[in-house]
């Protein structure tokens, strides 16, 4: 017969399938969804340590992502570097130019640039995966 393998303070605690007691996984679920929501509400109040990496910037490309320029390459939407100037697609472009120049360079703060999406006023960090 299956078994359902429930840890209990770190200890391994096998029960028949569907005969864990409900209070033991119910309680599970709970602490876990519990910790998550703790940690997101934390990433939501405490500003983003990388923002003091943000300069101000002129955008080296403002026609369009520098990589995919080069290449012919089609892109969706840019994101500019507030440390650099850089301009990359963003992640549902093909190429992924955005989050490749953050990660390599470091440069983890982007925002939307402004004349390809007007009206848009928020800044993502890739090293944190969250708005900044």
């Amino acid at each position: 017969m299956p078994t359902l393998l429930i840890l209990d303070k770190g200890k391994p605690v096998a029960r028949r399938a569907g005969a864990a007691p409900a209070g033991t996984l119910r309680s599970w679920v709970e602490q876990v969804a519990a910790g998550r929501r703790e940690r997101v509400n934390a990433m939501a109040t405490e500003p983003d340590p990388h923002l003091s990496m943000v300069r101000q910037v002129t955008p080296h490309t403002p026609e369009g992502c520098e990589e995919c320029l080069r290449l012919g390459s089609p892109w969706v939407h840019l994101r500019l570097c507030l440390t650099c100037g850089h301009v990359g697609c963003r992640d549902s472009s093909p190429l992924k130019h955005g989050r490749a120049h953050a990660h390599v360079e470091q440069h983890p703060i982007v925002e939307p640039m402004e004349l390809m999406e007007p009206g848009e006023t928020w800044r993502w960090c890739y090293a944190r995966e969250a708005m900044a």
